[in-house]
């Protein structure tokens, strides 16, 4: 069973996490998929991303491979929004914010 699933529809990625963190062949399907999704656009500055958690996410190893492969890159703040309906999670993404991610969380 996949600890996370995701969903790439034109510029838009779609990612889920499950209640556990993602394991690691799941979060490297994910970020291989980012990055061939890179060398296909144009722009890689307009893709957005709409994330739901349920109490999920990814680790700091996961994060930080992500940076790295970013690299300080981000989307504007509109177009990149976080479900997440643990409040721990709300929390986690509240307090990196002001770091690395524009996101948005209900």
């Amino acid at each position: 069973m996949k600890s996370m699933v995701f969903k790439i529809v034109g510029n838009v990625h779609i990612v889920i996490h499950g209640t556990t963190e993602p394991r690691d062949e799941d979060w490297h399907l994910y970020v291989g998929a980012v990055r061939s999704e890179e060398q296909k656009m144009k722009d890689f500055a307009k893709i957005r991303t709409l994330v739901f958690c349920a109490g999920g996410g990814p680790t700091a190893k996961h994060r930080k491979e992500i940076n790295e492969f970013l690299g300080g890159r981000t989307t504007p703040r509109r177009h990149r929004d976080v479900e997440h309906d643990h409040a721990w999670g709300r929390h986690c993404f509240a307090v990196v914010q002001p770091y690395r991610a524009r996101v948005l969380t209900r």
